[in-house]
């Protein structure tokens, strides 16, 4: 969730300038250059330089190769460019976000602590140690160490206290700690600082999560009123409005546009099914999963859900066995559905 930028070489201290021949221009980028104009570019000068040069067009092309989802290649550049400069900062920044997106995690630390490092070293601006600590972070939350991702979101926000980025995801990593006090004032700052309709509705998650329904609805009211097919606030609606009986009907509407709008998307499906299974209309909510679970058998939440509605029809054995099978594969599965009526 955190806004980690990919911060291009161009900007290092200390290197050559290198835009004056079209090759070079082209491998700096820029929104009328393609990724693939920028790796033919950086190719060129890879084909035709040493030193400084080569490592800066090492770094353009690797971020150019992840941006086109050839991790490994992007990888593998960036590593060379670190081999010609050793104290390449921005290419250690981009080689963090570029394991981060191979999701090897305890990796991509260590190279956004290179980059930290040599940033401050180097006295650097502190825009690219804010980068870094952004990314950082969201490694950290990835490894779930929700509390050093936020020691590193303090840092940021004394950076720069002005941008929304760190303030939402710091709430975020404080919500997954069930600080929800704390994360609901994180989202409130990161919305009046600008940030889009993610900060209101994980807000509306947070609220609802410590207890506050109405206040959640009207959260998820908030995203409605001006975007009404956004998906994920609807199905946040109805899954908090099925936490209350007299508002299972409007969760079941809510449900249905969701289904809709998302033309059967499988959170969608599995929301309206426990609607149904609230409602008492067993046999929808077992068709509804059904769908499900024939295209994605190993879905724990769909089998966990199914278990529990044979057990209400009086199948014990079958539901048991559907709800053995999700535990199995998400331990957790029996304790995130209790709040939404599902206790086995």
């Amino acid at each position: 969730m955190a806004a980690c930028a990919i911060v291009g070489a161009s900007v290092a201290v200390g290197f050559p300038a290198l835009a004056g021949s079209p090759e070079e221009t082209a491998c700096n980028g820029g929104p009328s250059v393609t990724p693939e104009q920028e790796i033919a570019a950086c190719s060129t000068i890879i084909d035709s330089r040493k030193g400084a040069s080569a490592a800066w067009a090492f770094n353009n092309r690797g971020v150019s190769e992840v941006e086109l989802n050839r991790i490994e290649q992007g990888i593998s550049d960036l590593k060379k460019a670190i081999s010609l400069i050793p104290d390449f900062a921005e290419a250690y920044n981009n080689l963090g976000k570029s394991l981060e997106a191979d999701r090897k995690f305890d990796d991509s630390i260590k190279n956004y602590n290179n980059a930290y490092y040599i940033f401050h070293q180097k006295g650097n601006s502190l825009d690219q140690v804010y980068h870094v600590l952004l990314g950082r972070a969201e490694s950290y939350q990835a490894l779930q160490q929700f509390e050093r991702a936020i020691q590193d979101y303090d840092e940021a926000v004394a950076i720069e206290p002005g941008q929304h980025n760190a303030y939402f995801d710091r709430g975020v990593a404080r919500y997954r700690l069930k600080a929800f006090e704390a994360a609901i004032s994180d989202f409130d700052t990161a919305i009046r600082l600008g940030s889009d309709e993610r900060a209101v509705i994980v807000k509306g998650l947070a609220l609802r999560d410590s207890g506050k329904i109405d206040a959640a609805i009207e959260a998820f009211d908030r995203v409605l009123n001006s975007k009404p097919d956004a998906v994920d606030a609807l199905e946040d609606r109805c899954l908090t409005k099925v936490m209350r009986q007299d508002l299972l009907n409007a969760a079941l509407k809510d449900c249905d546009d969701a289904v809709r709008i998302s033309s059967g998307g499988t959170e969608a499906v599995l929301d309206r099914a426990l609607v149904y299974y609230r409602l008492n209309r067993i046999d929808d909510s077992i068709n509804a999963v059904n769908v499900v679970i024939q295209s994605e058998p190993r879905n724990g939440r769909a089998l966990f859900l199914r278990g529990m509605a044979r057990r209400r029809k009086g199948e014990m054995a079958e539901g048991g066995a559907d709800i053995a099978s999700a535990v199995a594969i998400n331990p957790r599965i029996p304790a995130d559905a209790k709040p939404f009526g599902l206790a086995p």
